[in-house]
């Protein structure tokens, strides 16, 4: 069992304090993190949560291998091409699959989304190699949330909480994602890897996270292609237009920006599920 965290933060959220707005960002490494989160020291976890839970944004670098990004990015163009499109209800025996936002709808929950998301789950197996890719992470992000490692491993949507991959490329000249908060009811923290790297991949627009109201702090320059990004699910953050111009269309996956979010969440058996929300 995790030793510190789930105590932590169930103080910490008694107290009502849930951040809202950046702090800092902090800089580790991945094996940094491991050790730190593997050696059980109670110190550690009051001192993640205190941070996170104050609103600071962990950068941790090289939690992917520059040839899992490649193979990871290789895999979703392959599903994405061999797959058609289209949105599933995530009850039994729910599919992998993926759908495009193109703004003229909005997500449930009003905020606005431009983007082409590929969604994975752990009872289909893992013949795109991403659950082997990403599961150290994943379980270091359950641990930080209070949960032992192996929690949701075996679950499927009859059981409503469900591990879930959501891959997203945002198209050059259009990918974007309005400010907006999400739940902290499962995971404390979001989890997301860069599988693109500001000033390669693209040049302009990226991932943000407000220091208050209108006022967004870029994330993305100071992200690589493999690192993890660490923060509260309340804090208002959103995605600023990826290179305005051009636009390059939905099929132009060689660029633009990719990112992996590793989510626990609501299967669609839970009535009024916690659901992202746009900020206010």
């Amino acid at each position: 069992m995790p030793v510190g965290f789930r105590e932590n933060w169930e103080a910490l959220l008694q107290d009502g304090r849930a951040p809202r707005y950046l702090r800092s960002v902090r800089r580790t490494s991945f094996d940094e993190l491991r050790r730190n989160v593997r050696a059980g020291r109670p110190e550690f976890a009051t001192e993640f949560v205190d941070s996170i839970g104050a609103g600071d944004c962990w950068v941790v670098e090289r939690a992917l291998t520059g040839d899992q990004v490649e193979a990871a990015k290789h895999s979703l163009r392959a599903f994405s091409a061999a797959t058609p499109e289209s949105h599933i209800k995530m009850l039994e025996g729910c599919p992998n699959y993926h759908n495009v936002m193109d703004g003229t709808t909005a997500p449930v929950g009003g905020y606005t989304a431009i983007d082409h998301s590929l969604y994975f789950f752990r009872w289909n197996g893992d013949d795109h190699g991403l659950f082997a890719a990403v599961d150290e992470v994943w379980r270091l992000s359950k641990i930080l949330s209070g949960h032992p490692e192996d929690r949701f491993l075996t679950n499927t949507p009859k059981d409503l909480l469900i591990d879930r991959i959501q891959a997203i490329h945002y198209p050059t000249g259009v990918g974007s994602v309005s400010g907006h908060v999400d739940p902290f009811v499962t995971m404390r923290t979001n989890t997301g890897l860069f599988l693109s790297t500001h000033g390669a991949d693209f040049g302009e627009g990226g991932f943000w996270i407000a220091r208050k109201a209108g006022e967004p702090v870029a994330i993305d320059p100071q992200m690589k292609a493999g690192d993890l990004v660490l923060w509260f699910p309340n804090l208002v953050h959103g995605v600023s237009t990826i290179d305005p111009s051009p636009v390059a269309g939905w099929n132009a996956t060689d660029t633009g920006r990719w990112y992996l979010a590793l989510n626990t969440v609501e299967s669609n058996y839970v009535q009024d599920r916690h659901i992202t929300k746009p900020a206010h």
